[in-house]
């Protein structure tokens, strides 16, 4: 830093300190956002690929190496989340695989073997293979992104392998509509249970997720009734999809699964 700038530096430092304003603040919820997205299969290296900061200032941080962060700092981490986790700019850096892995058995589910999902990518037979069975929690960013364009392009057409959907079937591995696809990347989440009762449907979580908020215990059962009534209301698939914090791929599943119509005109 030049006498200049260090000059400028001091001045706008005292400039705030006179207002009451600081440049830093306690660590604590920095750190405990880092453990969460670590939790979740994150490596250190990725989160600070994706905000920035040097991974031994991410390191010291999620370690409680230090009690303060800048205000830049703690802002840059806070703002990443498993999904952006899974968009690095390096093909070949390495991302969580945990969502790959929910993607190729729920095509399994739907009757697609190794060979479909090999055909719909750049990966081969082997490669499916590896993304499943090999040990460790990450796969390079160009491998996760060739298994989701495989699932973007399979996981709405059942497939024809009868084999494929009996080891499935005999897993427990959830088909595809089990997954919203802002859940499927995250570690912590759970398939939606098939076989609930309409009888069961909880008015107050349909009405709640209607005016834009997340309650708790949600089930799969109320996101279909609330797609249902803001598509009879003439509501788009992405408009439903931002209503429901979810993405249009998935409000698209979701009506062809329960057959229900799109009251959307241009």
């Amino acid at each position: 830093m030049t006498a200049t700038a260090t000059l400028r530096y001091q001045k706008q430092w005292r400039l705030e300190r006179s207002r009451g304003l600081t440049r830093t603040r306690p660590a604590d919820p920095v750190r405990g956002h880092l453990q969460e997205l670590l939790r979740g299969h994150a490596s250190l290296r990725g989160i600070a690929d994706i905000s920035g900061i040097p991974v031994s200032v991410v390191a010291r941080i999620a370690n409680g190496g230090q009690s303060t962060v800048s205000n830049r700092v703690a802002t840059a981490l806070l703002e990443v989340t498993l999904t952006a986790l899974t968009q690095r700019p390096n093909p070949d850096g390495f991302v969580p695989k945990v969502g790959a892995v929910r993607r190729i058995r729920a095509l399994q589910a739907i009757g697609h073997c190794a060979r479909d999902i090999a055909a719909a990518t750049s990966l081969t037979e082997r490669d499916i293979y590896l993304v499943v069975n090999q040990a460790g929690r990450w796969i390079t960013q160009a491998r996760w992104e060739a298994v989701a364009h495989a699932y973007d392009q399979l996981s709405m057409t059942p497939g024809h392998s009868s084999k494929a959907r009996a080891i499935a079937t005999a897993a427990g591995y959830p088909p595809p509509l089990a997954w919203d696809e802002d859940a499927i990347d995250d570690a912590a989440a759970e398939p939606a249970k098939p076989g609930e009762d309409p009888e069961d449907l909880d008015e107050v979580a349909v009405q709640a997720l209607m005016a834009g908020r997340q309650p708790a215990g949600l089930r799969e059962m109320e996101r279909v009734e609330a797609v249902r009534r803001l598509a009879e209301h003439g509501w788009s698939d992405h408009s439903i999809g931002r209503r429901l914090n979810v993405c249009d791929r998935t409000v698209l599943r979701l009506r062809q699964a329960h057959q229900i119509r799109s009251g959307w005109s241009v």
